[in-house]
C-alpha cells in the first residue's frame, strides 16, 4: 500500500481593506510574497491542535474562577474607582 504525502491544496481568497493593507505590509517587511505570508499563517494555525486549545480554554476558565469572588470585585469597576471618564 502507498500513501501519498504529496497533497496539494489550492485557495483562491480576497481580502480587501485593513486585513489586504495588513498582509502586503507584512509581506513587503519580511522581504516575501503575499502568498507565503498566507501560507505562513495557515501553518501557524494549523499548529494549534484541539488538545493546546482545550488546555488554553481551560486555563482561561480557571484564571476567570480565581478573579471571580467579592474580594477582587472592587476592581471591576476601575474606571470609576480610578476616576478615568474626567478628560
Amino acid at each position: 500500500m502507498t500513501v501519498s504525502t504529496s497533497t496539494v491544496v489550492n485557495v483562491h481568497i480576497q481580502l480587501v481593506g485593513d486585513e489586504a493593507r495588513r498582509i502586503h505590509k507584512a509581506a513587503q517587511q519580511r522581504g516575501t510574497t503575499v502568498d507565503a505570508v498566507v501560507e505562513d499563517a495557515i501553518r501557524t494555525y494549523l499548529a494549534f491542535d484541539s488538545e493546546s486549545v482545550e488546555w488554553s480554554v481551560g486555563s482561561l476558565s480557571s484564571f476567570q474562577e480565581g478573579l471571580d469572588n467579592d474580594e477582587d470585585a472592587i476592581y471591576d469597576d476601575w474606571r470609576r474607582l480610578y476616576d478615568t471618564d474626567k478628560g
